[in-house]
Formats: structure tokens, sequence, C-alpha cells
């Protein structure tokens, strides 16, 4: 999936400026793609904060009451309670 987006990335560049990536390296623009692509990674990493910010995990309470369960019977078990 991010193959097919970073060639539709470059495609979309390319079409829009005409000059960042050309065939010749000397006559291009190409540290404005990079400069591009860190605009673009900063941002998504904001955006990951933003929604990470939000985030709160579950209490699962059913595991907490089985593994208590289980430690009630083993102390009666080794008690001789059973």
């Amino acid at each position: 999936m991010g193959f097919y987006m970073s060639s539709l990335l470059v495609s979309l560049v390319d079409r829009a400026t005409n000059q960042w990536l050309k065939s010749n390296l000397n006559t291009g623009r190409l540290e404005n793609f990079y400069i591009l692509l860190a605009v673009l990674g900063v941002s998504n990493f904001f955006v990951f904060l933003f929604f990470a910010k939000g985030h709160e995990y579950k209490v699962q309470q059913q595991h907490i009451e089985l593994d208590c369960e289980k430690e009630l019977q083993l102390q009666s078990w080794e008690n001789g309670d059973v």
C-alpha cells in the first residue's frame, strides 16, 4: 500500500511542478521534494499525537477476576480445604 501511495505522490508532484523531479538531477529541485516529505511526516506525527491523546485503555476485569479465582483455589488447595 505504501508503494502505491509513494508512486502516487511522485506522480502528483511531477505533474504539479515539472521542475522538482527531472531525469538530470543537477537541474532538478529534488531538495523541495524531500522538504515536502519531511513536512508530510511531521504533520502525520502531529495527527498521531492528536488521536493518541484521546485514547483510553480498556480495563479487562474478566481476566483479573479469573486470576483471583485461580489464586483462591490454589490457596485453598494448599491449605487442604478442598
